[in-house]
């Protein structure tokens, strides 16, 4: 897949992405909790197609 319609599909979900590569696309979500959602994305030069996604543990904060 096309680095950017990865990085696309991933806005229409609510994440921001920064960075190079690995470009670093994130999102927090509040209620009782604040949790924050990470997802790395990889891509093989100099064609910028996705060659790894890596999603981290969601890390929340707060509650009881």
């Amino acid at each position: 897949m096309p680095f950017a319609s990865a990085i696309a599909i991933l806005g229409t979900h609510g994440l921001s992405c920064t960075g190079g590569n690995p470009a670093s696309c994130g999102r927090t979500r509040g209620g009782l909790l604040t949790c924050g959602q990470n997802v790395l994305v990889r891509f093989q030069e100099p064609e910028m197609l996705v060659n790894g996604i890596e999603i981290p543990s969601i890390t929340c904060i707060g509650g009881f």
